[in-house]
Parts: structure tokens; sequence; C-alpha cells
């Protein structure tokens, strides 16, 4: 039995399904390290790199920011590949271990499990389009764990992101007087504000550490108790 169908199944992935599931899971933590950097360094970046900024970051409020000091061209290039680059991984894991992904995903959001069983049901109802709305790692893993083709996913998935890329770049258009203000104040104040997004970005790994341990404490309570 494959690694796959033993994990549709259930049971537990043999050697090489954990092999293959670490692999799959590389890119997820690179992409994770790498948005964590651009948020600890966002003030910096966004002076000197802009286009670094959001290949490490591309949240909305720095696809805004960079968009007036960035040609079309490489912010759509950079952009709508940072954005995608993570979800065929997630798309694989959800097609490879099916409900599995799906409660993996539920402890990564950490106490997140209405929200993850509210998204499922949407998606049963209208996965294309929950899809296009939302291309995010959790709908991946669904779109993987329901058999969507990959295909329909990867063209459903770039329309989307190219889509939110522009639209986000307009918006960066329409407020390009409230953002060269936003640029300037951080410009004027780059030390202190890259000191202190690191400093938040600290704190925010601890107290993520702190609550990972408490839900393995909470599990393995539960675990006894069952």
């Amino acid at each position: 039995m494959s690694a796959a169908k033993g994990a549709r199944a259930g049971g537990k992935a043999p050697r090489r399904g954990r092999a293959l599931l670490s692999a799959l899971l590389a890119p997820i933590v690179l992409t994770t390290t790498a948005t964590l950097t651009g948020t600890a360094l966002a003030p910096k970046l966004l002076v000197s790199a802009p286009l670094l900024l959001i290949a490490l970051n591309p949240v909305s409020r720095h696809l805004i920011l960079v968009s007036p000091v960035t040609e079309l061209g490489p912010y759509l290039a950079v952009a709508v590949t940072r954005l995608f680059l993570p979800d065929p991984f997630y798309f694989a894991i959800g097609r490879l271990w099916g409900k599995d992904a799906i409660a993996w995903v539920e402890r990564r959001l950490g106490g997140a499990g209405r929200l993850v069983r509210g998204v499922e049901a949407l998606f049963e109802r209208a996965g294309w389009l929950v899809l296009m709305l939302a291309p995010v790692g959790l709908v991946c893993v669904l779109a993987g764990a329901s058999r969507m083709s990959v295909r329909t996913f990867v063209l459903l998935n770039l329309a989307a992101t190219v889509t939110w890329a522009l639209i986000v770049r307009r918006l960066g258009d329409v407020f390009a007087g409230p953002v060269a203000l936003v640029r300037q104040f951080v410009a004027d104040n780059v030390l202190l504000l890259t000191g202190v997004s690191v400093l938040l970005v600290v704190i925010q790994l601890i107290l993520q550490r702190r609550r990972s341990r408490q839900g393995t404490r909470a599990q393995g309570k539960d675990q006894e108790l069952g």
C-alpha cells in the first residue's frame, strides 16, 4: 500500500511517507520563516529594498506601500510568485493525507477549530469559489483533500493571486498621497521602527511557542482521560 493510500485509510504513514511529508513541509517552513523575517525587517526593507520586502512577506500592507516605487512587471512577478509558492505544497499534503492533513492545519491554527470546520463546510458547497476568494493554506489543503484536479487548482489559484495583486496595486495608486506620507515617516524613523518591529516579532514567537506547549500538554491530558 502506498503512503497516500495508507494515510487515507487512517493508518500511520510508513517511513517513506514521513520523509515525503517532511519534504513537502520544508518549503512551507521556509516561507513561514521568510514571512517572519520580512515582518521584522519591514521598515528597513521598505526604504532600501521594496521588492525584497514583498519577496519575504507579501501581505497587503507591504504590497500597497511598495507599489508606488516599483514597476508593474517586477512587482507582479515577485508578488505572484511569492504568494503562490507555498500553495502547491499545501495542496499536495491535502491530496496525500486527506482528513489527517485538515486536522494538522487545525492544530497549526490553534483553537480555530470552528473556523476550520466553517471553511470546510463552505468548500464542500462551492470549492472553486472559496479557492478564488481565499487561496490560503487551509483552502489549498481542502482543495487537495477534495481531489480537485491539479490543473483546476493551479488555474484558479493563479487567477485569484494575480487578481488580488492587481487590486492591491490599484489601491496603492488610489491612496498614493497617504502611502507617500507613511513611506516618508518610515524613512525618517527607520532604525527605531525596525527595532520595534524586530522586538514585536520576537514577542510573537515566544507567545506562539508558549501556546503550542500548552496545546501539547492539553492534548496529552485528553489522551490520558480517554
